[in-house]
């Protein structure tokens, strides 16, 4: 008999890198929640939930170039990166082992790659920009997600059927703004914003994991997809707004929103359709169900 999950596609068996992260983690929570998927994890360390889960095999990072060509893989989602706060040195160790494990998933002619990049590819611009807008990138961050990309498209060079890159937007729950805002929330009862003019578009870490898991069931894959919030963007002044609203619901009190005007301008925002017309995926998570979210919970 062939096992088939809740969207009916025969069961796989999906490589994650970067397990042990919040990113890699939630995915592979996802992944035996909606599927009924074998996992093969790569980390610098074993995960003691996952012990003893039938559906998954842990193995360290270090042993991924012994590991991944021989096993049954039907696709590889890679986030195994140094966060865009880490040293030099960590970011430049992070491009080092994405060329192994490149190379590795190569040798395993069974196995597609999803590599996860980022948005900070592109050179800065005020339009909804889609893939087809230049690489610039203004960090070291985004300029070594790019070069994971080449390095991608290197070694897969007379097999690009079998990749692709997600450009990510940033993910809300791991920028700083909104965490900080809710501390001086709830600590203060004022929040002080500097310019007001500045415009965001996050994701919420529960779109961006459904995104991932929406591109292993795509049998086509372009090169390059932009996953973001789709043409959206908000106002610096809005999200202090909403966190100010609902720490008052939450009773907190009221909040005060001090707004000291200074040029600066920060405007961002990409194109997404491409991804979600292949894929069928629509972000779901509103920012203000975000910031609704990331309030800590109440005793």
């Amino acid at each position: 008999m062939v096992c088939e999950d809740r969207y009916g596609i025969d069961m796989k068996t999906i490589v994650v890198t970067g397990a042990s992260g919040n990113l890699g983690g939630q995915l592979v929570e996802r992944l035996l929640l909606e599927t009924n998927w074998n996992i093969v994890t790569f980390s610098s360390s074993t995960i003691s939930k996952w012990e003893g889960e039938d559906r998954i095999k842990q193995y360290r990072n270090n042993q991924i170039r012994q590991i991944l060509p021989d096993i049954k893989a039907d696709a590889l989602v890679h986030l195994a990166f140094a966060r865009r706060f880490r040293s030099n040195t960590d970011i430049a160790t992070s491009i080092d082992f994405s060329e192994q494990v490149f190379k590795a998933a190569y040798a395993n002619p069974s196995c597609r790659v999803v590599n996860i990049s980022t948005v900070g590819v592109y050179a800065p611009s005020d339009d909804f920009i889609d893939e087809s807008a230049p690489v610039g990138p203004d960090s070291l961050y985004g300029m070594a997600k790019y070069a994971s990309e080449v390095l991608l498209n290197s070694v897969f060079e007379d097999s690009r059927e079998r990749i692709t890159n997600l450009r990510l937007g940033g993910v809300a729950q791991s920028q700083r703004l909104i965490p900080v805002f809710i501390e001086n929330a709830i600590a203060n009862h004022q929040i002080n914003i500097v310019g007001g003019t500045q415009q965001f578009s996050w994701i919420d870490i529960e779109d961006a994991i459904s995104a991932m898991v929406a591109i292993l069931h795509v049998e086509k894959w372009k090169p390059i997809y932009n996953v973001t919030l789709n043409k959206e963007r908000y106002l610096i002044t809005d999200i202090a707004n909403m966190v100010a609203d609902h720490a008052k619901a939450l009773g907190y009190g009221d909040v005060t929103i001090s707004v000291e005007s200074k040029d600066i301008h920060l405007c961002v925002g990409w194109n997404s359709e491409s991804f979600m017309n292949d894929s069928k995926w629509h972000p779901q998570v509103s920012i203000a169900e975000t910031v609704r979210k990331m309030f800590p919970r109440q005793k």
